[in-house]
């Protein structure tokens, strides 16, 4: 028996199994013509993109249909991504964006709606939550200066006044990609990330540092703080 076993395993060959996987495409193949025409620093984007931790985008341009939240959506669904983008609006506005959004329907699953008409502390504490799982949040223009998260003494006692997106992202300690519209052009601008670990202090305190910073990539001036 031991030698008819020994000739069965010298004459037995293993099966050879192959498992293919779905390849996800870069990020940077999926930009088309047309995406690299209407935006600038779309490195910034790619790099944070891939990234494991979230990002919170600050937008300082009016865009009716949300053309960089409708991109990123679809980068995330063709990079079979599971991270997810959420716009941070009042609830008039977050309205509006839905209806004016129907080019995003085939990637409505990577795109979310937060409201800053809810609960204050419910609110800052999901978008910490969803930062910590890598997804993005998008801050609208409106919210930017209007929605002060935090403690209220801290905006009472101080002159000069965060960025929402700054709050969050000293809490987070996720980066900030500011973006606005081109001063040469009529390409959208997207900078250079602005990150929380470049400041020490309070998280208020570092906010506001960080917020100087952000609105210097802008260009804007201090006045709109106030």
């Amino acid at each position: 028996m031991s030698k008819l076993s020994n000739l069965l395993a010298r004459d037995y060959v293993k099966p050879h199994i192959y498992f293919t996987t779905k390849n996800s495409p870069t990020i940077d193949a999926l930009f088309t013509t047309s995406d690299r025409n209407q935006f600038r620093g779309l490195e910034n984007l790619t790099t944070l993109l891939q990234d494991s931790k979230g990002v919170i985008i600050n937008a300082f341009h009016i865009d009716y249909y949300q053309t960089l939240p409708t991109l990123i959506a679809r980068v995330l669904n063709e990079t079979y991504s599971s991270k997810k983008i959420w716009v941070i609006g009042p609830e008039l506005s977050l309205t509006i964006l839905k209806r004016s959004m129907k080019n995003i329907y085939p990637f409505k699953s990577s795109v979310g709606y937060l409201n800053v008409d809810q609960c204050e502390n419910d609110l800052i504490e999901t978008c910490v939550e969803k930062l910590d799982d890598g997804d993005l949040l998008y801050v609208l223009p409106e919210v930017s200066f209007g929605w002060k998260p935090g403690v209220e003494e801290d905006y009472s006692t101080q002159e000069e006044q965060p960025l929402c997106s700054a709050i969050l992202s000293q809490k987070s300690k996720c980066p900030v990609l500011p973006i606005s519209n081109s001063e040469i052009d009529e390409m959208i601008e997207i900078h250079n990330p602005v990150y929380s670990s470049d400041y020490k202090g309070s998280i208020f305190e570092s906010a506001i540092l960080q917020s100087r910073q952000v609105l210097t990539a802008l260009k804007l001036n201090q006045s709109h703080l106030e």
